[in-house]
């Protein structure tokens, strides 16, 4: 079956089956087939039940292969997603096994991939047989997961997060990594400029939009690697070239093993970067090694060519001192005739003459723009900006003392000398070939002495004037904002202060009303309810002792009536007393308060303290009666609802006399305030209490819990002309 027909394999497949392509078919039971589903038929995750045998094993993930493919089994997903159902031990299984996996399958990052459900381990097989690399398939990730076999010669290492050994391979043409264990490959030192035969599983590596950005090549048995051509005794010792003809054209291929050059060095940055120059070339070598390098030495290097930079350059570098020699004198040279020097030669596709001046000691005149220290304490540790004759150039410090540049002054007419470093866009704008001059030019600093200060900038420099006169503009708009900011702050208050007199006075009327029709509708239920109650009890006491004998009449439905009727007229005169305002007459907000309390608490068992803290100011009577008022509800709610036997009122003032504190406590079983805050509750008394606060601009909150307890706490602000409205 080609690869090409699975997709068709697959819908001839679910129709033979007498289902739609998007309905759940029976069991996929190749993983051809898994392979071959689109990514919005593996998001439906479909019955899986596969056979194969583990290419690369872990706890969390493994690859599965069969005869027809290979893919990854993601036991860990399955674990977290709740899929998988073959318990809480630790699964491992190692390369070999052979294993019986359902499961379902699902939309991973880059292929399909299982969720297993169930696996069970049926033994031993010999792993499949590996398939000779093909590029195109190879490096477009389409082999990913199944065994391959590929040749490469081995460029670097590194040591992963996991201490297992990475390997960098260049396949000549195309480049992947291979990923080993220590048991693999015990000395990776010994690979490095080998032509070497790999045998594993191919991975991707892949960006979110399951785009393949590199390849990795899974070893996990030492046979499966293999030196077929040893790297040379000494890097040092190979054929030397001219490093003027270090990547050329020629008719036969270097390859892509190390090249042997000879130089001196104009710049050193110890164990990162480099360069040598010979003659009139100079080349940018990177290594990890800690050579303690000096300019003016001279050295050989072996290494591998290195064109990420669009300039041949040097990697993995190994370094031998053979001498010294003496530095090269810096070419005066500007930025700007480098950069067209290189154009005008990319432009007609010939090179430049005399060169191009990439790694090569310069020397030229700029005006400083700006300095900008490192950031976020990496190198490099300065940062000049340079405008020389209209080219702007990038001035980079990587070590040695900065404080030198401290006293530097944009405007400055400055002499630098360092290391030209061309630059490349990848894909600069409005160009039809990949052929493009570099976009730029950077400086690399030897020290701080390659900076001389030829010219210090005038004082009233242009942009010391175009600062005096934003600087003049933005006090005058600062004025400007600040007499407008001041007016909308008056209107504002003046707004809110009408509006509060107003709500006040509001409140003032209506307390005055509500107090007449609270006293009225007292009066009212005192004269007629509580009267025909009283009456009504009467009566039914006289029936009682008319119609049923003295030791008949406990529990007889009289004696009930009558109960029920008392129990109303008690519940009625509570009604008429609370609703009857106590007011001040001439007393102290403090001591109307405790005459309040006396009041509730007599004849009940519950305490009731008053506790006033340090003097009180006085208080208009509608301040006053609308306090009392949400006192009187907090203590009767207490008293009816909380079960409680002590509830604390503690008044108190502010030392401005400005405002006034009531806090409520008890010691009943409490409620939920989010609850009982809302109508539907039926506690209308809160929302008259926050009603009557609101009117006075003042504050109500509520702290309680079931079971703990409440505290009230009535914070309200006083007004020099309540007084005022208290004559409405």
């Amino acid at each position: 079956m080609t690869r090409s027909l699975r997709p068709i394999w697959l819908s001839s497949l679910l129709l033979a089956n007498g289902l739609p392509l998007r309905a759940e078919p029976v069991s996929l039971n190749q993983i051809a087939a898994i392979r071959s589903l689109s990514r919005e038929d593996a998001k439906q995750g479909f019955p899986v039940e596969v056979r194969g045998v583990v290419t690369w094993g872990g706890s969390s993930w493994f690859i599965l292969q069969d005869e027809t493919g290979g893919l990854t089994v993601n036991l860990g997903l399955a674990r977290r997603s709740g899929v998988w159902r073959g318990g809480t031990n630790t699964l491992t299984l190692h390369v070999g096994e052979e294993v019986q996996i359902v499961g379902v399958c699902h939309a991973a990052g880059f292929a399909p991939d299982i969720l297993p459900k169930t696996i069970r381990v049926l033994g031993k097989q010999p792993l499949p047989p590996a398939r000779p690399m093909e590029p195109a398939r190879f490096f477009s990730g389409a082999d990913a997961c199944e065994r391959i076999e590929a040749r490469g010669v081995v460029q670097g290492f590194q040591d992963d997060q996991s201490g297992n050994v990475v390997l960098q391979v260049d396949a000549n043409p195309g480049r992947f990594t291979v990923e080993t264990t220590r048991t693999v490959v015990k000395t990776p030192k010994e690979l490095v400029d080998a032509e070497v035969f790999f045998r594993g599983v191919a991975g991707t590596y892949f960006n979110s939009r399951r785009e393949v950005t590199g390849i990795r090549l899974l070893v996990s048995q030492p046979e499966d690697l293999r030196i077929e051509k040893p790297a040379a005794r000494s890097a040092l010792e190979a054929a030397k070239l001219v490093l003027s003809q270090l990547w050329p054209f020629r008719p036969v291929p270097l390859g892509p093993h190390r090249q042997l050059v000879e130089g001196t060095v104009i710049y050193a940055q110890s164990g990162q970067v480099f360069y040598i120059q010979d003659g009139e070339t100079s080349v940018r070598v990177e290594t990890l090694g800690l050579e303690n390098l000096l300019p003016g030495d001279r050295v050989q290097v072996s290494g591998f060519v290195d064109m990420r930079r669009q300039v041949a350059g040097l990697t993995g570098a190994v370094i031998r001192k053979i001498g010294a020699a003496s530095e090269p004198e810096p070419v005066k040279m500007n930025p700007g005739e480098i950069l067209a020097l290189n154009a005008k030669a990319m432009l007609s596709g010939q090179a430049s003459e005399p060169n191009d001046f990439d790694g090569r000691l310069i020397t030229f005149r700029g005006r400083l723009l700006n300095i900008q220290p490192a950031i976020d304490r990496k190198p490099p540790w300065q940062r000049l900006a340079l405008d020389a004759s209209g080219t702007i150039v990038e001035v980079l410090l990587y070590k040695g003392d900065t404080k030198a540049f401290e006293e530097l002054q944009p405007g400055s007419e400055l002499e630098v000398t360092g290391i030209a470093q061309l630059e490349f866009d990848l894909f600069p704008e409005k160009q039809s070939t990949l052929q493009h001059p570099p976009s730029g030019l950077q400086l690399l600093l030897r020290s701080k002495d390659d900076v001389v200060v030829l010219q210090a900038p005038p004082w009233w420099t242009p942009q010391r004037l175009a600062g005096a006169l934003a600087g003049g503009v933005f006090l005058l708009m600062g004025v400007m904002v600040w007499t407008w900011q001041l007016h909308r702050q008056l209107a504002r208050k003046t707004k809110l202060l009408a509006a509060e007199m107003h709500a006040r006075r509001d409140a003032a009327i209506e307390f005055k009303a509500t107090l007449r029709e609270r006293n009225r509708l007292a009066v009212n239920l005192h004269d007629t309810l509580l009267q025909t109650m009283s009456g009504l009890g009467y009566q039914l006491e006289a029936c009682e002792t008319e119609a049923v004998p003295a030791n008949e009449r406990k529990g007889n439905h009289l004696e009930t009536a009558r109960r029920m009727v008392q129990h109303a007229q008690e519940d009625l005169r509570g009604t008429v007393w609370a609703l009857r305002v106590l007011p001040l007459h001439e007393r102290t907000f403090a001591e109307a308060l405790q005459v309040l309390a006396n009041q509730m608490a007599e004849g009940r068992a519950e305490k009731i303290t008053i506790k006033a803290e340090g003097a009180l100011p006085l208080l208009s009577e509608f301040v006053a009666g609308n306090l009392l008022m949400v006192a009187q509800e907090a203590m009767h709610n207490a008293l009816k609802h909380a079960q409680a036997t002590l509830i604390e009122t503690t008044v108190s003032a502010a030392p401005d006399e400005k405002h006034i504190t009531i806090e409520i406590r008890d010691n009943g079983i409490g409620f939920d305030p989010a609850a009982s805050s809302r109508a539907s509750s039926g506690h209308f008394g809160l929302m008259g209490m926050r009603e009557r606060l609101d009117r006075l601009g003042g504050k109500l909150h509520i702290e309680s819990k079931p079971g703990r307890g409440t505290r009230v706490l009535v914070e309200v602000t006083l007004r020099p002309f309540d007084d005022e409205l208290a004559d409405v």
